[in-house]
């Protein structure tokens, strides 16, 4: 289940990139409307991101766990 782990490590990587570019955009987007995105979308994708890495990572320790079960 290496595939799993590459996913994993993959979209945190591009995660850890886009939080990035997020928090230098931010430095510069300085009004109501960066306001209004940064607390209707961005909070959203803080929490979501995160929680779903943890899921895929679960999942993968289950599924090698099956696995070496099933041998």
């Amino acid at each position: 289940m290496s595939n799993l782990g590459d996913i994993h490590a993959e979209v945190q990587a591009e995660w850890s990139k886009l939080r990035a570019c997020w928090e230098a955009t931010r430095q510069q987007w300085r009004d109501e409307v960066g306001d209004e995105f940064e607390r209707r979308r961005w909070q959203e994708w803080e929490g979501r991101v995160p929680t779903y890495l943890s899921a895929l990572k679960d999942l993968e320790d289950i599924a090698q766990r099956a696995l070496r079960e099933t041998d």
